[in-house]
């Protein structure tokens, strides 16, 4: 996010604001695969698992819709794309992201992948 706040709105070039928000889906999809590999594990009610596994999957679905408006020139304006990753970002830690607390303190206490 930091990246993306800091980069040029200039097209082209490595660092430019276009430029970084395409590096962003890779890191989304790095981070939420790694988390789903770890929450699978915690023994989470399913209910859970299945409401995060969403969060994900509608967070990926508008980062790829904001893709493809930017390579047909229709995507929203920096600061409303900038707007919307912030909202994903702290939306997601505050909905789902904090209700892994427990399941991890658990975890931590009797790890059931220490096997």
């Amino acid at each position: 996010l930091n990246r993306l706040m800091q980069s040029p709105l200039s097209a082209g070039g490595l660092g430019s604001f276009d430029d970084v928000f395409g590096e962003l889906g890779k890191a989304i999809l790095d981070h939420f695969n790694y988390e789903e590999s770890v929450f699978k594990r915690l023994g989470m009610p399913e209910k859970e698992v299945q409401a995060h596994l969403q969060a994900h999957i509608d967070i990926v679905e508008a980062y790829s819709t904001l893709c493809f408006d930017q390579m047909s020139d229709t995507a929203p304006t920096r600061e409303s794309r900038l707007s919307m990753v912030k909202q994903w970002i702290f939306g997601h830690i505050v909905d789902h992201d904090l209700k892994l607390r427990p399941y991890l303190t658990e975890a931590a206490v009797n790890p059931c992948w220490a096997d």
